[in-house]
């Protein structure tokens, strides 16, 4: 996503090739204008002289904030995209990135996939470093909200982790939660889970739940 500044204070310049046929040679290309205030317009301009002209744009550690500050008109996809750029075409700089992503109040949002930019590049097989994308693949792929995905992905690994638990043979799954693991159609999605504890009703049993 080529960028550049002017002294309008209208930044960045977002310049796309139209992919349609146009009827006349020398066409202007469409540009997408977005306004930018304050420190995120002004911080991270760096000059390049380009055929003799000297031409401001923002830095490669400013790009990926500006990118999820913009993410709700981009999609968090080509967000996440413009960050494996980054990492793929730059030395990383963690802390410009960080900078950057509070300049762009984005730094809530950034920081998960910086972290597990960061676990992947330690270890390569650490499980966390891929597992939104894997969750993000999946909700395209089934056509589902990713949100919906990644509440059942929390809901399913807690079940898992209960089950190797010593009160695996104490509860039993119940409720809409119960349908989904039949393979069952679902009317909504169900956002909690529904369990029934199992006890013995002698004295011990009643004891144990205190």
């Amino acid at each position: 996503m080529p960028q550049c500044t002017s002294g309008t204070g209208v930044s960045p310049v977002n310049d796309g090739q139209d992919a349609r046929p146009t009827a006349t040679a020398g066409t202007a290309r469409p540009t997408v204008l977005s306004l930018f205030a304050g420190n995120a317009f002004t911080e991270g301009i760096e000059i390049h002289i380009m055929d003799g002209v000297s031409v401001r744009v923002y830095s490669p550690e400013k790009n990926p904030a500006d990118c999820f500050n913009y993410r709700n008109k981009i999609g968090i996809d080509t967000s996440i995209e413009a960050l494996k750029l980054y990492r793929q075409r730059n030395p990383v700089r963690a802390d410009e990135l960080l900078r950057f992503a509070r300049v762009c109040r984005v730094l809530k949002v950034m920081k998960p996939y910086l972290e597990a930019a960061a676990m992947s590049r330690q270890n390569p097989s650490y499980p966390a470093a891929s597992v939104r994308q894997r969750l993000l693949n999946k909700a395209r792929e089934s056509g589902r909200p990713f949100n919906e995905i990644l509440q059942y992905y929390a809901m399913e690994r807690f079940l898992y982790r209960l089950s190797k638990s010593p009160y695996a043979n104490s509860l039993v799954l119940k409720g809409a939660l119960m349908f989904n693991v039949w393979s069952g159609p679902l009317s909504r999605p169900t956002m909690d889970i529904d369990l029934l504890g199992v006890v013995s009703t002698t004295t011990w049993g009643a004891s144990s739940l205190r």
